[in-house]
């Protein structure tokens, strides 16, 4: 039999262990240790864990405001776009007025002019 002090044992006496109980004790001990170090590895994990969720979070408040800006962007284009057509089709109108004024002019000049030959 060994012999051992118990932690926070205040007087004097001691508790005599066997061979079979101090095994125990060390085996409890090892398997204490271990989910210690365990513990100890998950709480690193969970650290490692936040900050990918933290900069996956800034990544997409940084994507959506592109897709906002990007998004400002189209409309402003469309605006833009819409106010070019409409310019083109002001110009087709005024080309068509000009085209069907000339058309008009030359078949004035042309009939002023056969009726000025065959008079």
């Amino acid at each position: 039999m060994y012999s051992t002090v118990l932690l926070g044992q205040i007087t004097d006496t001691s508790i005599c262990y066997g061979l079979t109980d101090l095994r125990k004790i060390a085996i409890k001990l090892t398997t204490y240790n271990e989910l210690d170090t365990l513990l100890k590895i998950s709480k690193l994990q969970l650290i490692k864990k936040d900050s990918i969720i933290v900069v996956q979070t800034f990544k997409e408040l940084n994507s959506k405001k592109t897709i906002s800006l990007l998004e400002s962007i189209i409309d402003g284009k469309t605006t833009e776009l819409e106010s070019l057509k409409h310019q083109l089709n002001v110009k087709e109108k005024k080309f068509k007025l000009i085209k069907f004024g000339l058309g008009t002019v030359s078949v004035a000049v042309l009939g002023g002019l056969l009726y000025g030959l065959f008079r």
